[in-house]
């Protein structure tokens, strides 16, 4: 699986603790997108300020468009969301009725990481978008930090339109496409 992050998302990496729990890291600079196309396994990542130092990190699935919320996370512990996303990732997939076998590969497979820089400005303004809109959603809820529920506003935000090829497409509807 490859997360391609923001200058902001891959400045709090680096400057994390270097703990990402059970799955295999690494950053990669200077992938080449050409030698590996299967976008199922692509996200886009960034960081949405809560607090100066409270954030949320805000993945975008390359093929689909499809949203998934970690945190509130503190910055300095931002390598910690890898355990968020694929917890999320799971519940959301289960949630969706995607069949338990699949779930389970398509986790699996998203054990070995390689975070890049970004790739593509047209996912990087969706991506922007999105994380827009779940800012948006904290603050129209009136949301403490401690009342924030990923999974929530994740569903919420799977459920707008995006632009993809020039059409306007729910990224759930894509997401449930691809299985």
């Amino acid at each position: 699986m490859r997360i391609h992050c923001s200058k902001k998302m891959l400045t709090a990496i680096k400057n994390s603790d270097g703990i990402f729990g059970d799955s295999k890291v690494a950053i990669d600079m200077d992938y080449d997108h050409a030698t590996d196309s299967d976008e199922l396994y692509d996200w886009h990542a960034n960081v949405v300020e809560l607090t100066r130092a409270t954030v949320l990190v805000v993945l975008m699935n390359d093929k689909t468009y499809y949203p998934i919320v970690c945190g509130p996370i503190r910055l300095s512990k931002i390598n910690r969301f890898l355990a968020d996303f694929q917890s999320n990732l799971l519940q959301l997939m289960q949630e969706t009725k995607i069949p338990e076998r699949i779930r389970e590969d398509y986790v699996n497979n998203c054990k070995n990481v390689t975070f890049t820089k970004t790739l593509n400005h047209s996912k990087v303004s969706q991506l922007s978008s999105i994380g827009s809109d779940a800012l948006h959603y904290v603050y129209y809820e009136d949301l403490n930090i401690k009342d924030i529920d990923p999974i929530s506003i994740s569903v919420w935000l799977s459920d707008i339109y995006r632009t993809k090829d020039g059409v306007f497409q729910k990224p759930i509807d894509l997401w449930l496409e691809e299985w």
